[in-house]
């Protein structure tokens, strides 16, 4: 899958980085350019951008065109589980959302034996850590809490971003958890708590079409969920305030 076509720079403009419930990333480190097949970016953020908006111009079940499945296909090389992922080869590429974060786009791999899976395009950019991988699983053990939100602050009638004046919907809002407790806070004080380290968390491998790891351990995955309960502060913000550079307290 070694791409030897001629390269190009990229330079989107800032942007940030999602994960699966629509939260802000940060690349860790320095600055560092990313190469994708021909493409070559400044910055982590500016692929990310870009892949971003390819997987927007996609509807559900769309399957990519030939120019996109050859970038997609240098991407995946860059996977941490690369050939796990293709598998007996790659047939295309299609898009969906995501059943569980609905305003979240996941790209699928649709094999030549007719299989799917999905593959994580931020992985491909950012890196796979167990870290990363634990503390997906414990925002996924509490994602019930964030939606139940969600719908409860969206019933009450018009809804507007605290920080922009942006009217707020079910599909232009963030859940964010407020300063001084972050979803980060919160991990680090219920592992103190509970007399925890993350290496001790427990959590499902890797499986085709599975979209989140999540925790096996139930008596960790209850003291968290609990934990997460009673400490939670959470507003909702329009996409814009949440990804916003000076915002140096999200969720």
């Amino acid at each position: 899958m070694t791409s030897t076509r001629s390269r190009c720079r990229v330079d989107l403009g800032a942007s940030q980085e999602q994960d699966c419930n629509g939260n802000p990333t940060r690349v860790m480190g320095k600055r560092r350019p990313i190469t994708v097949g021909k493409m070559e970016f400044a910055a982590a953020k500016f692929a990310t951008e870009y892949v971003r908006r390819l997987v927007a111009r996609y509807p559900d079940n769309a399957v990519a065109n030939q120019a996109d499945t050859e970038f997609l296909t240098d991407l995946l090389e860059l996977h941490p589980r690369c050939e796990e992922k293709v598998g007996c080869g790659v047939r295309a590429f299609k898009f969906k959302t995501n059943p569980e974060y609905t305003n979240t786009r996941t790209i699928f791999i649709v094999r030549t034996d007719g299989s799917e899976t999905d593959f994580s395009w931020t992985k491909c950019i950012d890196g796979e850590t167990p870290e990363r991988l634990k503390r997906a699983a414990l925002r996924h053990a509490v994602a019930e809490q964030i939606l139940d939100f969600k719908r409860e602050a969206l019933s009450r009638g018009r809804v507007v971003c605290p920080e922009t004046g942006e009217d707020l919907s079910w599909d232009f809002c963030h859940v964010d958890h407020c300063a001084p407790n972050t979803f980060d806070k919160l991990i680090n004080d219920w592992l103190a708590a509970a007399e925890l380290t993350l290496d001790s968390i427990e959590i499902s491998p890797s499986r085709d079409s599975s979209f989140n790891r999540v925790l096996t351990n139930k008596v960790q995955c209850e003291s968290w969920r609990e934990f997460h309960r009673q400490r939670k502060q959470l507003r909702l913000l329009s996409p814009r305030a949440n990804l916003s550079p000076p915002k140096h307290t999200l969720g």
